[in-house]
This record gives C-alpha cells, structure tokens and sequence, in this order.
C-alpha cells in the first residue's frame, strides 16, 4: 500500500497489494504455476497474507494463494524481519512461523543437510556455524558471549587485515571479492570513505538535495539544511557521496529489475559524470552489463524521523563496507567483520560468519577490551 505521495507505508495486517487482477502484471501472476520467495524468513508474516489473498483474487479459486505452488527457501538461524523499535517478542510474533498459512500446515518443511558454500575440506567450519547459529557454543558468565575463534581474530586494524595488499597494489579485482561487514549504517560509512580515501585517483563527492515534509498543508518545513545533511538511515544514500572510478557500490533501490537493477544489487563504477554514474553489474545473472544510474528522489520511512525526508541523490551506497542484514544472501569471497559494537538482533553474528566459504577467508575485529569475547543473540523461539 501507498499513500497518495507515494511513500511506502509499515506492512500490517490489514495491508493489500495494489495489483489490479486485469493488469498486465495480474495477469502474469495468475498465468505462474510456481513461486519462489527466497530468504522468506526475513520477510514478515503479513507478505504471505497479502499474497494469499491476492492469489485467490486473481485466480477466483478459493485454496491457499488460489492453488499456486509456494515454495520458501531460508534458514531461521539467520535475521528476522526488522521492525523499528521492536522487542524481541514482537519481532518473533512478525516471523512467518507466526503467519496462520503456516499454522494450518499449508507447508511442507524440508532440512537441507550440506552447506555448499563451504568448502568440502571445511568440516569444522561448517560444524562451527551450525553451533553458532543454534546458539550452541561455550559461553561465559552472560550467555550472550561466545568465545571467537584464535585463527579467525585480527586485534590490531581489521582494514588492513581484509584490504592492505589489494590497496597497496591498486589491485581492484582483488578489492571486489573483499568486504568488511558492520553492525550499523554509520559505522558502515565511515569505513567505506576511509578505504576510498586510502585508494589511488581523484575523489568525486556528489551532494544531496535534502527536503523535509511532515505533511502538513503548509507544505515543506524549512528545517536548518545543515541538520538534514546529517541525517543516515538504512536504504538512504549519503548526503555526501564520495566516489573514485572503480569503486564497488550497491544499489538501495528496485529500478529496473528486468536488467538487474534490483535493491542489493553490487556494481563496479566505471564512469563518474555530472548527472549519472556508468557502472557495470558485479554478480548475478546479468554480470558484466553497463547500465547508467540516474539521481531520483529517495524516502525515509513513516515513524523513522518526525518528518519525512526527501533526499535527491545517487541511489547507491560504496560497499566496501556494508551492514550485516544488508549482506545476508551474498556469497562473499573474504570477510571482515567488525564487531567493535556488538550484534543486537537475532542471527547477525551467524550472517556474518556464514557468508563466506573457509576459516582462511574471514577476519573478525573484537572490542580489545573484550580480549576474544564477542555477543551472539540466539533466540531460541525463533528456530523452533
């Protein structure tokens, strides 16, 4: 659902999709016989109650999502839905084992038994992230705290650890296959313009546009611009974005999906122009094709700020650096991960760890003062 602005709102219970049964796009759904939605337990339970009903709407055939195949493919070990200001029992209650689709045993369950993103020789890693993500490792005195692994700990400069080589070569293949995962946004930020600035070339910096709306009929606020410009929120790009030819980023925003422009999507930026950035697709199917990106109009959701911000800029973010949720479903090549502020939410620590395939491709960057201790949340309702 949408208001009249075209914001997206919170999904609730009571949200519908705007698809209308004689769209073309209507008529696309009704016409599959099966769907995939991947990393389903990130999703909260009100997309399967939208999709049931639409489906038996489109298909005027009154069985679970109109007779269609479903299948779900995730692990529960892994983050669950975000919501804003959420406790731990509502973030559980949002999870789709709480839906009443799958309640009613509209599902068949299956347990893959091999991780394929380890490799073979990697027994004890694969067993390792298993035990972390049932929350099954040793603990200390706070059953939070799991001991880290000594061949895996770096205890001095993570960026160094992960990138010093690459940097100190220019050696941008090597850059790519290489990320630093963090707990936050800002913590996110300022490591991916502190490698930027560690790298050969000229830096580009390309400002926002940054307006404030409360919805009044007065129409927009003249807030101070030097507060907006501070202001960071997760799929909301820099005000400042700070870029050099060759630069990984990743895309905030759904574009074009058909030519692989989806949110999440990783690109190399090959040109810096003054109003669009030419880059080439980093993975997936469409790897290697140049597409053009375009400054649009991007919006912080209802309830984050007491306004909503309209911020006109580049949709990407460098992701030398990138969040722990935002990296969940990427397979990635060598990981940092920076655990300076802790994992707050269930299953991040199991995300970070699992998104690479050995012990010889991840470095992890402790709080010092917590010699090898680190947080990892497991809640155990989520997986039963």
């Amino acid at each position: 659902m949408h208001k009249a602005m075209g914001l997206p709102v919170p999904l609730t219970k009571d949200s519908n999709s705007n698809v209308k049964v004689q769209s073309k796009k209507g008529k696309q759904l009704g016409a599959n016989d099966v769907f995939i939605i991947d990393e389903a337990p990130m999703m909260p339970k009100y997309v399967l109650d939208i999709f049931d009903r639409k489906m038996r709407e489109i298909t005027q055939v009154e069985e679970p999502f109109g007779g269609k195949i479903v299948i779900l493919g995730g692990d529960f070990r892994q983050c669950l839905p975000i919501k804003r200001y959420a406790n731990r029992s509502e973030l559980v209650n949002l999870s789709i084992r709480e839906s009443r689709l799958w309640n009613k045993n509209y599902f068949e369950v299956f347990k893959l038994r091999q991780n394929k993103r380890t490799l073979p020789e990697e027994q004890d890693f694969a067993e390792f992230l298993l035990k972390l993500g049932n929350g099954e490792l040793e603990t200390v005195e706070d059953p939070d705290y799991i001991k880290v692994p000594e061949l895996c700990l770096e205890t001095e400069d993570l960026i160094n650890a992960v990138f010093g080589e690459a940097i100190e070569k220019n050696d941008y293949a090597e850059l790519f296959k290489r990320v630093i995962l963090t707990t936050t946004n800002e913590r996110a930020l300022e490591v991916n313009n502190e490698i930027t600035a560690m790298l050969e070339g000229d830096t580009r910096i390309y400002k926002s546009i940054d307006k404030a709306d409360d919805g009044e009929p007065k129409g927009y606020i003249e807030y101070p611009t030097e507060f907006l410009r501070t202001l960071n929120s997760s799929g909301l790009p820099p005000h400042e974005l700070k870029l050099k030819e060759n630069t990984p980023v990743m895309l905030l925003r759904n574009l074009r999906p058909s030519i692989g422009l989806c949110n999440g999507t990783r690109l190399i930026v090959k040109r810096l122009h003054d109003h669009l950035l030419e880059c080439e697709i980093l993975t997936g199917e469409k790897k290697g094709n140049r597409v053009f990106i375009t400054r649009i109009s991007c919006t912080t959701e209802e309830g984050r700020f007491p306004f909503i911000l309209s911020r006109r800029q580049f949709p990407v973010k460098p992701c030398y650096a990138m969040t722990i949720n935002k990296s969940q479903g990427q397979t990635l090549e060598y990981v940092g991960i920076d655990l300076m502020e802790e994992v707050f939410s269930h299953g991040q620590l199991y995300v970070a760890f699992s998104r690479t395939i050995s012990w010889d491709c991840v470095k992890v960057f402790v709080n010092p003062e917590k010699e090898n201790w680190t947080r990892n949340v497991v809640w155990k309702e989520a997986l039963s």
